[in-house]
Order: C-alpha cells, then structure tokens, then sequence
C-alpha cells in the first residue's frame, strides 16, 4: 500500500483544506448527480424536486395512499404472524388463467393490457390474501347471524336460493 506524504505545513493552510473540501463536494455531487438531477434536455437539467412536484399534482397523493396503506398492511401482518404462502397465490394465479382462457386470453396479454407484469399481479394477490386473513381473524360471524340475515333479505336474494 502506497502512502502519501503530505507536508506538515501544507495541512495547517487554509487554502487547502478549502480546496480539498470543494474537491470532495464536487466529487460528491457527480457521483450522486442521479439523486438532484432526474434528466438533461439539451444540456439543460430538469431536477428530481421538479418531477416529484408534477407527479404528485398528477395523482401522486393516490400512489402515496398506496404506498401507506400497503405499509400498514404489511406491518398488521407482521405483528399477528400473518404470511402468504407461495402455494396460495399460485392457486390464485391458476384460477384467473383459467378465467381469462374461457375468454381466449392468456395472463400475459391481460396483464400487458393493463400495463402490469406477473410481479404486480403478485403483489396485489399477496396483499389482498394478507387482507383476507386479517380481516378472517377480526371478523366473527355466527351462522344465527347468517340465518338471520338471510331471513331478513330473501326479497334481494334469487329465487329458490337457500342457505
């Protein structure tokens, strides 16, 4: 390993020590240059700040929304020991492939159309099964209420249905 020398006398002067830290800034700034900095358009910077602004004047509070509720979801999972196997959201794949081929589609074609890919598609099934078993635990229906209910709304069910 190499080391420097540096002169005693040269680390006491002002005008480097100012130097060296408006190298390190620079070199800093480059490197992080992608952080400030989203786009050039014919030399000229359009800055991240800019684009989060538009975004969220564009729907960005829903896309925020999202993003908090998926968190707090997730946490909520976390606390009651709650997780989705890979088996469960398999099966729920398989089930809307065999939908969508009742209507000569394939998942992939249906996700391109929505602009989504098989991982997004994942990430809802997950957290709408994780939602699922949450709201499985915290819910209790007896079947009284059920057959009371039932009872009470046969004029807004099918005919003949039965319970």
């Amino acid at each position: 390993m190499v080391k420097l020398k540096i002169p005693e006398n040269l680390l006491k002067n002002k005008k480097f020590k100012y130097s060296a830290i408006i190298i390190l800034i620079a070199i800093l700034l480059a490197l992080t240059k992608s952080l400030f900095v989203a786009a050039l358009v014919n030399g000229w910077p359009v800055s991240r700040i800019a684009v989060i602004k538009a975004l969220e004047k564009q729907g960005g509070s829903d896309v925020l929304n999202t993003l908090v509720e998926r968190s707090l979801i997730f946490q909520e999972a976390g606390r009651l020991g709650v997780k989705i196997s890979d088996d469960v959201i398999n099966t729920q794949i398989t089930s809307i492939e065999e939908i969508l081929k009742g209507q000569s589609l394939t998942l992939e074609e249906a996700l391109a159309a929505r602009g989504q890919t098989k991982k997004d598609l994942i990430d809802q099934i997950r957290i709408q099964k994780t939602v699922e078993v949450i709201l499985s635990q915290k819910i209790n229906i007896s079947e009284e209420d059920t057959a009371k209910y039932f009872e009470e709304n046969k004029a807004l069910l099918d005919e003949g249905a039965v319970l």
